[in-house]
């Protein structure tokens, strides 16, 4: 069971597709963050996984700090084998924590769209200005610390046709696990631009194929998630995506959400909340993982 912690919605980028709350700046308190580590052991039972997610999880470094503490305590008196994930946007690595994150094996994903132009026109500070510099000059300290960091790059109208160029990029840059997302929200999707997505997945479907076939050791989720799918078996219900039933999502006042979209200041969202920390859960997590 992994349980993703909102530590803040603070952030130090701004970037234009974010579904993260806009309005307020809530941080997650301490005894509300470890009651969601004892949730994710509770339902774990032998095997739980506690992910610190944001916002920006790294303004709450001290935090995180103190959290995993928390659970590796919590879970040796449990007999509960702790893991731990992290997802970043990354500009704030220094020494100190990329060592903390190594020697207490959380793993991470930072945010890194592409080549300077796919990510300097999604991912950008407050005034406007891209981020691709700051995170380039961190990132061989970065895949020195952990080499096995995966960069999570989302996909929208404007980065349709760059998908090829953003991965060699990445490549050239030594990263070899490749996390992509679609914008399905975005409202600038016409059908040429659909024709331009496709032909974007062409190139990296060939793309992928040479480097397989030069045994490369690598992964891609847009093809490898499908591979493992068609492989394995039949589709069956539920099997596309773990939506509260393996995965849950704490808010920084302590609803639990069955996924991390769903903790936004959206009207919608306050439908999918399947509990408290504090009271536990509800039936609702039944019902949505029912229709899912």
């Amino acid at each position: 069971m992994k349980v993703v912690l909102h530590l803040t919605t603070k952030c130090n980028l701004r970037c234009r597709y974010c579904y993260a709350p806009r309005s307020g700046r809530a941080t997650m308190d301490l005894a509300t963050a470890k009651k969601g580590i004892d949730l994710a052991i509770e339902l774990g039972r032998t095997s739980a996984c506690v992910s610190y997610f944001g916002g920006e999880p790294l303004l709450m470094f001290d935090r995180i700090s103190e959290l995993t503490s928390y659970a590796v305590e919590a879970g040796q008196a449990a007999g509960t084998a702790m893991h731990f994930r992290m997802s970043t946007n990354g500009t704030l690595f220094d020494e100190e924590s990329l060592r903390f994150c190594r020697d207490h094996r959380v793993l991470f994903a930072i945010s890194l769209d592409g080549d300077r132009l796919a990510q300097d026109a999604q991912r950008v500070f407050p005034d406007g200005r891209g981020s691709f510099d700051v995170l380039d000059s961190k990132l061989d300290m970065i895949l020195e610390h952990n080499p096995h960091t995966v960069a999570t790059s989302v996909i929208t109208p404007p980065t349709a046709e760059r998908l090829l160029s953003s991965i060699e990029h990445m490549w050239s840059r030594g990263l070899r696990y490749f996390a992509h997302e679609l914008d399905y929200t975005h409202p600038d999707w016409t059908p040429d631009l659909l024709e331009t997505l496709a032909g974007s997945y062409r190139q990296l479907g060939a793309f992928y194929v040479e480097k397989a076939r030069a045994g490369e050791r690598f992964f891609m989720s847009l093809f490898d998630e499908k591979l493992k799918s068609h492989a394995s078996a039949p589709i069956r219900l539920g099997e596309i995506c773990d939506f509260g039933a393996r995965k849950l999502s704490v808010a920084p006042d302590g609803r639990v959400f069955p996924c991390v979209q769903f903790v936004s200041d959206r009207p919608e969202a306050a439908g999918f909340c399947v509990g408290h920390v504090e009271s536990g859960l509800t039936r609702r997590r039944e019902e949505l993982i029912a229709e899912n």
